[in-house]
């Protein structure tokens, strides 16, 4: 991803949410934006870099811990203090937030730094002839956005949900997130 590709506050901050407060979510957008993608002073790249430590150590998002991680931040009172409305912020956007939105356009955005660091570096590789590197290049991009895409539920999902499964429900169906499978009831 080209450094100059950052994400909009708008969506980093519908992002944010999803890192600090959401379990299911939080390890696809860790794993999706490196830290140069996102905006922000040292203070709450710090932050982000400690949510990102979190959800490596702890396998899920730091939720109320949040304010935990942000004491290890070294900074000072009013920048801590930014970093606190910050965190407000995003608390109040969770209340109304959809995630499946998010996402998608999280995944558009990624798209669109893949294919113009592409075209960037491309055009560089045409103009000298190497070819074979700017064909690496295609397929890196490509396989990216296959990597990129949600392809149903994840396995340890689905075991989790048998296993949990409440049996005087007489529901005898896990959702799969595959339409054809769940619309038949398999």
């Amino acid at each position: 991803m080209a450094e100059a590709d950052t994400i909009d506050n708008h969506l980093q901050q519908s992002v944010l949410s999803l890192l600090i407060y959401s379990n299911e979510h939080c390890k696809t957008v860790m794993d999706s934006l490196d830290m140069e993608a996102w905006l922000g002073d040292a203070p709450l790249m710090g932050l982000i870099k400690q949510i990102y430590a979190y959800i490596k150590n702890y396998n899920r998002a730091p939720g109320e811990h949040i304010y935990d991680l942000i004491d290890l931040v070294k900074v000072r009172k009013e920048q801590k203090d930014n970093l606190y409305f910050i965190i407000s912020q995003c608390e109040l956007k969770l209340e109304n937030i959809n995630s499946e939105f998010v996402l998608n356009k999280l995944n558009k955005f990624l798209r669109k730094a893949s294919w113009t660091n592409f075209f960037n570096e491309g055009m560089e590789l045409i103009e000298q002839g190497d070819f074979d590197k700017l064909e690496t290049l295609a397929v890196d991009v490509t396989k990216k956005r296959v990597e990129t895409t949600d392809i149903g539920s994840r396995l340890d999902v689905l075991v989790s949900e048998l296993r949990n499964a409440d049996q005087n429900t007489g529901h005898d169906m896990v959702h799969m997130d595959i339409e054809a499978f769940d619309r038949r009831q398999i």
